[in-house]
C-alpha cells in the first residue's frame, strides 16, 4: 500500500495539470500501467502462506504482490500498529492463532474490510462446501471480516494402559465439562490401582492451549458482554493443574527411556491439539503393530453440548479497511481457503470440506508403518465415525490471544498452590471485564 500511495500522489499531480476528457484517459492509462498491487504481511517460515501465495502469483499474474515476511508475530504486530498510525497499512494480513494483534477489538472498531458483499456476489463460492461454523467465527454483526483457512481440533489419545479403567463410551457421549471431570476421575483411579503411579496425562500444551481445548473461550467475537461462569473456570483450572503436574512426571520418564514400547505405553492419556485424524491413524498403526490392539482417540466436545465438537481457527486472513484493492485482496483470501497443500494435512484441517474428505480417504488407506512393516487399512466403520465428527464441528472459534495472556498471568499463582481460587477468580473477572470494556 505504501507504493500505491506514492503512485496515487504522482497520478494526482499529473491529473491536476490536465483538463477535459484527457484527464480520464490519462488516469486510466496510468492505472492500467501500474496494475493492481497487494501488500501482504505474514510471519516468515509458514510454509502454507509462502507456497499458497507463490501459487497464486503464478495463476493471477495480473496482480502484483509485495509479500512482507516478519521474523515474529510481535514484529508484525508492531509494524502494523505503526502503519495504522501513519495511514500506510498493508492490504492483507495473514495471521496465525499466535498473533499479538487484537483482531477482536480491530473487528469491533471496523479496522478490517467487510467481505460479505464479495462472498455474496462470488458465483464460484458455495458455502455448503465449507464448515459453516468456521466462517461464522470470522463474522461480527453479520459481516465477514476474517477469512479462515485452517483449523485444529483438541483431542484425547487414550492408550491401552488406561482403556480398562475408563468408560470410553461415556467419554465419547459426554460434553466438554463432563469429559474433563471423567478424565480427572480416571487419572485418580489409575493412580490408586497402581497402574501408572506417576500420573496418567501427557501433553505438549501450554495453559492457553488447555483452555482452548476445553471450549471455554471466555471472550468471543460474537459476545456482546463478558459473562464468566465461575464453576466452568474452576473446573478448567483444576483440570489444567492435573495435566501440568502429570505431564512433568511423564516427561521425566520419557527422558530416561530409549525403548519405543516403553515410550508408547508410558502415556495414559495424551492430550493433543492438532489433527486428531492424522495422529490417531498413526497411533492406530503403531499400537496394532506393537500390541495387537487399537488406541482410542476422542475429540474434545463443546462445553455444554455433547453433540458438538470443538475446534479453533489457527490460520486466517483479513483485508485492511483502507485498502484500495479490496477485490484483489478478497481474491487472494478466497484462493487460500481452497488451496491444497498435502504436507499441511499432517497437523491441520482445511475449512474446505471436499479437501478434508479427499485427504482423509487417502490417509485411511495408509498401511505402511515404515521399515517395510504393514498393518491393516482403517476400517470403514471408523471412517464413518470420523466423518460424523467432522460434520459435528459446530463449536469453532478464533483464539483470543489477549484473553489467553490474561488467563495465564492471573491463574499462575493458583496453579502453583500460592493463591486461593476465589481470590484468583475475582482478579480474573475484573481484568477481563476491564479488557472487554476498553
Amino acid at each position: 500500500m505504501k507504493r500505491k500511495l506514492l503512485a496515487v500522489c504522482i497520478m494526482m499531480s499529473i491529473i491536476t495539470g490536465l483538463t477535459g476528457c484527457s484527464n480520464v484517459d490519462k488516469a486510466e492509462e496510468i492505472q492500467m500501467e501500474a496494475g493492481p498491487e497487494l501488500t501482504v504481511y505474514a510471519v516468515e517460515g509458514i510454509e502454507f502462506y509462502e507456497q499458497a501465495v507463490t501459487a497464486f502469483r503464478g495463476k493471477y499474474k495480473e496482480i502484483n504482490i509485495d509479500y512482507v515476511a516478519f521474523e515474529t508475530e510481535e514484529d508484525l504486530a508492531r509494524q502494523y500498529s505503526n502503519d495504522v498510525a501513519m495511514g500506510t497499512q498493508p492490504d492483507v494480513l495473514l495471521l496465525t492463532d499466535e498473533t499479538t494483534i487484537d483482531v477482536f477489538k480491530a473487528c469491533k472498531n471496523y479496522r478490517f474490510a467487510n467481505l460479505t458483499p464479495y462472498f455474496e456476489s462470488d458465483e464460484a463460492f458455495y458455502d455448503v462446501v465449507y464448515f459453516e461454523e468456521a466462517l461464522k467465527a470470522g463474522c461480527y454483526e453479520d459481516r465477514q471480516y476474517i477469512v479462515p483457512f485452517r483449523m485444529e481440533i483438541p483431542y484425547y489419545l487414550i492408550t491401552n494402559r488406561v482403556t480398562d479403567v475408563i468408560d470410553v463410551e461415556a467419554l465419547r457421549k459426554a460434553n466438554g465439562q463432563e469429559q474433563m471431570q471423567l478424565l480427572m476421575n480416571a487419572a485418580d483411579t489409575v493412580k490408586e490401582q497402581g497402574i501408572m503411579e506417576g500420573g496418567v496425562f501427557c501433553a505438549q500444551l501450554s495453559m492457553e492451549e488447555i483452555m482452548r481445548s476445553s471450549g471455554i473461550s471466555l471472550c468471543g467475537l460474537q459476545d456482546e458482554k463478558l459473562e464468566l461462569q465461575k464453576e466452568q473456570v474452576k473446573l478448567l483450572c483444576d483440570y489444567t493443574k492435573y495435566v501440568i503436574e502429570d505431564t512433568k512426571i511423564q516427561a521425566k520418564k520419557r527422558e530416561t527411556s530409549t525403548d519405543m514400547l516403553t515410550l508408547l505405553s508410558t502415556a495414559g492419556i495424551e492430550q493433543c491439539y492438532d489433527n486428531p485424524f492424522y495422529a490417531g491413524r498413526v497411533y492406530d498403526m503403531m499400537f496394532e503393530y506393537a500390541y495387537g490392539t487399537d488406541v482410542e482417540w476422542i475429540l474434545a466436545k463443546a462445553v455444554d453440548d455433547a453433540d458438538a465438537y470443538h475446534a479453533d481457527i489457527t490460520k486466517y486472513g483479513m483485508v485492511d479497511a483502507q485498502s484500495d484493492n479490496v477485490r484483489g485482496a478478497y481474491q487472494l483470501l478466497r484462493y487460500l481457503m481452497d488451496y491444497k497443500t498435502r504436507m499441511d494435512f499432517s497437523t491441520e484441517i482445511y475449512v474446505h470440506r471436499s479437501n478434508t474428505t479427499t485427504e482423509f480417504v487417502n490417509m485411511s488407506e495408509m498401511t505402511s508403518l515404515g521399515a517395510g512393516t504393514r498393518v491393516s487399512a482403517m476400517g470403514y466403520s471408523k471412517y464413518l465415525r470420523v466423518e460424523n465428527m467432522l460434520n459435528s464441528l459446530t463449536d469453532i472459534s478464533i483464539p483470543n490471544h489477549k484473553v489467553e495472556e490474561i488467563y495465564q498471568a492471573v491463574t499462575a499463582d493458583y496453579l502453583n498452590g500460592n493463591r486461593t481460587f476465589d481470590d484468583m477468580y475475582m482478579e480474573l473477572e475484573n481484568r477481563l471485564t476491564i479488557y472487554w470494556k476498553e
